[in-house]
C-alpha cells in the first residue's frame, strides 16, 4: 500500500509540472499576421499587442492602453517552479541594482488560475508590477496558439509592435535587448 500511495503522489506531482517549462519544438500560431514560429523563440513582424486580462482587483485591463513604453507580457502558472524561478531572478536583480522598472511595463498573467490562486501567488512572489489572470487561456492562445508551456513571454515596443516571443525561462538581459535597460 505504501508503494501505491508513493506512486500516486509521484504521478500527481509530475502531472502538475507537465506544462511548466515545457520545451516546445513546433509552435502553431493562430494569428495570421504573426506567421508560423518554427522554434520556441521568435522575433516577430511587428503586430501590436492586443487583448485583455483581469487584474487582481477583478478589473478588465486592456493591453492596447499600455503603448507609451515597452511592454513585457509574461505568462505563468501559479504552481510552475520555472515561472517562480524566473520571477524571483528578475525581482532579485532589480533589488540588487536598486531599481524599479519605470521605463517598461511588466505584466504577469497567470494562465488557468483562480482569483484566490493569483492573489496568493502575488503575495508570495511580491512582483512589483501588475499581475492578472487569463483563466480560460484566451490571451495566451492569441499569441501562442495551441502550443503550451510556461513561463512564456511576449515583448512589444512602441512603434515596432511585437518584437520577441519566447516559451521557457528568459533572462532579464535578453528582454532588455528589446526594451532597453530597465531603469
Amino acid at each position: 500500500m505504501d508503494t501505491l500511495v508513493k506512486s500516486l503522489i509521484t504521478f500527481f506531482l509530475l502531472s502538475l509540472a507537465a506544462g511548466c517549462g515545457s520545451s516546445i519544438a513546433d509552435i502553431k500560431d493562430t494569428r495570421q499576421n504573426l506567421g508560423a514560429l518554427p522554434t520556441k523563440e521568435s522575433v516577430s513582424d511587428g503586430a501590436s499587442l492586443r487583448g485583455t486580462f483581469i487584474d487582481l482587483d477583478t478589473k478588465i485591463q486592456n493591453l492596447e492602453k499600455l503603448t507609451d513604453k515597452p511592454l513585457v507580457l509574461v505568462f505563468a502558472q501559479d504552481l510552475c517552479s520555472d515561472c517562480y524561478e524566473e520571477h524571483e531572478t528578475w525581482i532579485n536583480s532589480l533589488k540588487q541594482a536598486n531599481i524599479s522598472p519605470e521605463n517598461v511595463h511588466i505584466v504577469t498573467v497567470l494562465v488557468g488560475a483562480t482569483q484566490a490562486d493569483a492573489t496568493a501567488w502575488h503575495a508570495d512572489v511580491k512582483a512589483p508590477w501588475t499581475v492578472g489572470i487569463d483563466d480560460k487561456l484566451k490571451l495566451y492562445k492569441s499569441y501562442f496558439g495551441d502550443a503550451f508551456g510556461t513561463p512564456a513571454l511576449v515583448v512589444g515596443v512602441p512603434g515596432k509592435g511585437i518584437v520577441y516571443r519566447h516559451i521557457g525561462i528568459t533572462k532579464r538581459a535578453k528582454v532588455e535587448e528589446f526594451t532597453g535597460a530597465w531603469e
